[in-house]
């Protein structure tokens, strides 16, 4: 399956002394509210992927729900994968076998994409926010 990158806009107003911490803070903006909001989203992507997975929708053994990971791959960077199940396409719904069966997949990491898709900005916004408190301002 193709991997797509999400873009977030992030509009932050900052109220009060911004700059009082500046050397110690911004050396940590990009290890830290970038890696946490991503972090944050890759967590969230890893239980959407498996709140899809339910005796009767994916679920039987509940081998396939526990090689579903979400990891951070850089620092900017996460990915949630199925640690490459061999049925793990045909289950998403991108295998060659769907094109044959009447099962056409269940799409959790599409449907967990989209998700994150909508809730990207908050959660990047509420991490500038902390980064911003952080750096003396009201946020």
């Amino acid at each position: 399956m193709a991997r797509k990158a999400m873009d977030v806009k992030v509009d932050v107003t900052y109220h009060g002394p911004f700059l009082t911490n500046a050397p110690a803070t911004l050396s940590r903006w990009g290890d830290d509210a970038v890696h946490m909001a991503v972090g944050d989203l890759v967590a969230e992507g890893e239980r959407q992927v498996k709140m899809q997975l339910y005796p009767g929708h994916g679920y039987i053994t509940g081998n396939y729900y526990n090689s579903v990971h979400g990891d951070i791959i850089a620092s900017r960077h996460g990915m949630i994968h199925d640690s490459d199940a061999v049925y793990g396409p045909w289950l998403e719904g991108v295998g060659s076998r769907n094109e044959t069966t009447r099962f056409k997949g269940y799409a959790m990491f599409r449907n967990a994409y989209q998700h994150l898709e909508k809730i990207a900005t908050a959660v990047m916004n509420r991490r500038a926010k902390q980064f911003a408190q952080r750096m003396g301002g009201a946020g």
